[in-house]
């Protein structure tokens, strides 16, 4: 591969082959799988957390917040540097720093010690989901980039399944043993560290036009739309799918925790399915177009889910979700990456990851408030009024990209 580190324009080259057999993707979608582990390598453990630790159950978010809020804080900061700087410099400390802190969490016997390596945890998590996804803008262009943020979109869904899974287990053996599981993280961060070759960005403004530049871009109408849908879809998933789908299944037919993970399972998979067919699928479609009928999909999926009559049934809207989660996350990722100047790109992706961290964040808090006022039902009836604020995102990105001209490169 051609020298990149003077030269943020260059591309790995459309020779025809799946961007899987990439070994620069494979380091990239080991970094994505890796990112949601803290926090859905632990959520099966909480309760025993909370007993362990002397925790009142209605504080236990503390876990999750003490990791997720320098998540937020700081994303911008190391999108703003690696715009300036490179993104590798960034990326292979985030991920030691991610997997060594989380995995000491293992052996801290205080709350406030555990708080204190989640904290830290969550700076190196701040890189990884944000620096994962410009990394891959930076790599690839047209279907190959759409290819790209597929598989990503798939490994995301596969960790959102496996890694409860495998904490749940470990939970078992003990309140500690699921924090020891980051500790891969810094396998992955050696691999990184000699066998990623990215097209490294040197910022050649002064920080001052980098600022401005970055702003004037970022408020375009057709970014904030894109901003915007992103904020539904996290609200969408976390707030209704993730928080309360299991309360509807556990109120309505009695499941066991186990049943309900299977059920939910029928998401995660369909999910990556269809990622994994995103680049066949945008030879018809644009990203905008993909995202209306996504939007239609997850509708149909949320309105239907209380009216399902038995618990095997619920694969039908399970998997019109989970085909619109396939290919809506990837879509707006793509958008994302195409109105971004390659000298904002990092910038851009830090945006946005912050507009996804804040919708993991207020959607169970919204949804909370439409289950507490008229019940469970309204929780799918208010995510699907969510689909069609989604839906018209779509448009206005859809009006404003056609007559704005080509994509930024």
């Amino acid at each position: 591969m051609t020298d990149t580190n003077r030269n943020s324009n260059v591309k790995i080259p459309d020779t025809g082959r799946n961007v899987i057999a990439d070994r620069n993707l494979q380091i990239i979608l080991a970094v994505t799988f890796l990112s949601v582990m803290g926090v859905s390598g632990i959520t099966p453990a909480l309760p025993i957390i909370a007993e362990e630790l002397n925790i009142p159950k209605e504080s236990i978010g503390i876990i999750i917040a003490a990791f997720s809020i320098p998540s937020v804080l700081m994303a911008p900061i190391i999108g703003i540097l690696s715009d300036r700087f490179g993104r590798k410099k960034f990326l292979v400390p985030a991920l030691f720093l991610f997997g060594l802190a989380g995995g000491l969490c293992a052996f801290v016997p205080s709350l406030k010690g555990l708080l204190v390596l989640r904290f830290l945890q969550g700076l190196g998590a701040s890189g990884l989901s944000t620096l994962n996804v410009t990394i891959i803008g930076d790599l690839y262009d047209g279907s190959q980039r759409t290819q790209a943020l597929g598989y990503n979109a798939s490994a995301i869904a596969i960790g959102l399944g496996l890694f409860p899974v495998i904490g749940g287990t470990l939970a078992m053996a003990g309140w500690n043993y699921p924090f020891a599981l980051p500790f891969i993280a810094i396998l992955v961060g050696m691999w990184a560290l000699f066998s990623l070759k990215n097209p490294e960005n040197r910022g050649s403004q002064s920080f001052v036009d980098y600022l401005s530049s970055s702003l004037t871009n970022l408020f375009k109408l057709r970014v904030l739309a894109t901003f915007a849908a992103g904020l539904a879809t996290f609200i969408i998933l976390y707030g209704g799918f993730f928080t309360y789908f299991p309360i509807l299944v556990e109120e309505k037919f009695g499941s066991s925790s186990m049943t309900i993970g299977i059920i939910m399972a029928t998401m995660s998979a369909v999910t990556v399915v269809t990622a994994t067919q995103l680049s066949r699928i945008v030879k018809r479609f644009t990203e905008h177009q993909l995202v209306k009928r996504a939007s239609v999909l997850y509708g149909f999926g949320l309105l239907a889910m209380p009216f399902v009559p038995e618990t095997w049934m619920y694969i039908v809207p399970l998997a019109a979700f989970g085909a619109a989660h396939g290919v809506n996350l990837p879509c707006i990722q793509t958008l994302v990456a195409k109105f971004a100047p390659a000298e904002n790109r990092a910038a851009f992706m830090s945006v946005n990851n912050m507009v996804f961290r804040l919708g993991q964040t207020v959607g169970p808090l919204i949804m909370g408030a439409a289950y507490g006022l008229w019940g469970i039902n309204s929780v799918f009836y208010a995510c699907a009024v969510l689909c069609l604020a989604l839906y018209l995102f779509a448009v206005i990105i859809s009006s404003h990209s056609t007559s704005a001209g080509p994509e930024y490169r």
